[in-house]
């Protein structure tokens, strides 16, 4: 019998970045590529959207990475949240669709 285990949030977003010289020289080949991957490390490590508003976050981009413009909360919200959900529902649908039964529990 195979063992079935949960998902993570790692394993949803699995794709990896193309590889390249250095950090410095990856770049996002739009805006909108940008923001999305904003959203995908917000996802990821379970930040608040207001960390695009932090002040060290925006000095260390600002300085490291002068190109790149850091969209802010309202942009991730407004214009990305609700993709990366049907991005995560579409994955949970996929995975549970060859699972023959289910158990949940609930403590309470």
């Amino acid at each position: 019998m195979e063992s079935l285990r949960q998902s993570n949030l790692n394993e949803v977003f699995s794709r990896k970045p193309a590889a390249s010289g250095s950090l410095g020289n990856q770049k996002a080949h739009s805006q909108e590529e940008l923001n999305r991957d904003f959203m995908v490390w917000i996802a990821l490590d379970l930040e608040p959207f207001m960390m695009v508003n932090n002040k060290g976050m925006r000095f260390f981009f600002e300085k490291n990475f002068p190109p790149l413009k850091i969209p802010n909360e309202s942009t991730l919200r407004k214009s990305y949240l609700n993709d990366m959900y049907d991005m995560v529902v579409d994955k949970v649908r996929a995975d549970l669709a060859s699972v023959p039964t289910l158990n949940l529990m609930f403590d309470g």
